[in-house]
């Protein structure tokens, strides 16, 4: 017998926490996120500790966590979260997140930093990215990150092609 495609249905449910102090956002988010088969929105919460409870009772495989909760900081409830759900990943939705706030994110554990103002196939691309055990940062971060270890491209030592600079 024949192997037959895998459909959507075949996918492995990512099973996923919103959380946003801004309930319109908060919700359109949610409501983005369950139109795809594969992603189940286990809950869209507005406050830290809401985040909090709702995380240990679901275990999400993802939690996309607002910078600014009501309540408290974004960052500052990463390392409980984390603790609450061992096996949960991270995205940090931010404003405008400086490759500051993007390294120290990571240093928390987050496995993802997009900005709010993200497209959706980009957000459904991090979802999938940071799920399958990927980092995702954006823009200036990853230039500030590998500047940060040492990585400098123009002096990499690479032999190159005559004409390619």
């Amino acid at each position: 017998m024949e192997d037959e495609p895998t459909s959507m249905s075949d996918e492995k449910q990512i099973r996923i926490l919103v959380t946003g102090d801004r309930n319109a956002q908060r919700e359109e988010l949610a409501a983005l996120l369950s139109e795809k088969r594969n992603l189940i929105v286990v809950g869209s919460v507005g406050t830290g500790n809401s985040a909090l409870s709702l995380t240990a009772a679901e275990q999400p495989d993802i939690i996309i966590l607002d910078s600014d909760l009501d309540g408290c900081a974004g960052l500052s409830l990463m390392p409980r979260l984390l603790g609450a759900a061992l096996h949960a990943k991270i995205i940090l939705l931010a404003v405008s997140p400086s490759p500051e706030e993007q390294r120290a994110a990571l240093r928390l554990g987050a496995a993802g930093v997009v900005t709010r103002q993200i497209a959706a196939d980009r957000i459904l691309q991090c979802i999938a990215s940071v799920h399958s055990g990927s980092l995702w940062l954006e823009g200036a971060a990853i230039s500030s990150l590998l500047e940060e270890k040492g990585f400098q491209p123009h002096k990499c030592g690479c032999n190159r092609e005559p004409g390619i600079s």
